[in-house]
């Protein structure tokens, strides 16, 4: 069986591996939410999970942007990497600073 994650190992021991194939597609969606945004003029669904989603909403609050706005100013900088990952590591990098004071 192929798993979405890097690590099969991580994979079975979440359980992950045990998921019927067809109710894999259910149980991923459920983890995730999934947001809908227009940057640079075309519409597009970005999903998450709920803890990174509520980082980027703390942080766009905090700078007085709206959510959109944040998630193309991380777009415009993300390079060649997947949106939905670099708003990860955005969100990770937010967490983390605040986590040590900053």
């Amino acid at each position: 069986m192929v798993s979405c994650f890097a690590a099969p190992s991580f994979a079975r021991r979440i359980g992950y591996d045990n998921v019927p194939s067809r109710r894999k597609s259910r149980y991923t969606e459920s983890m995730l939410n999934k947001r809908s945004f227009s940057i640079a003029g075309h519409r597009t669904s970005i999903a998450l999970e709920a803890e990174f989603w509520a980082v980027l909403d703390t942080e766009a609050s905090r700078r007085g942007l709206a959510l959109a706005a944040l998630v193309a100013e991380v777009d415009a900088n993300r390079g060649e990497r997947a949106l939905a990952s670099a708003l990860r590591v955005h969100a990770l990098d937010r967490a983390s600073v605040q986590a040590n004071g900053g």
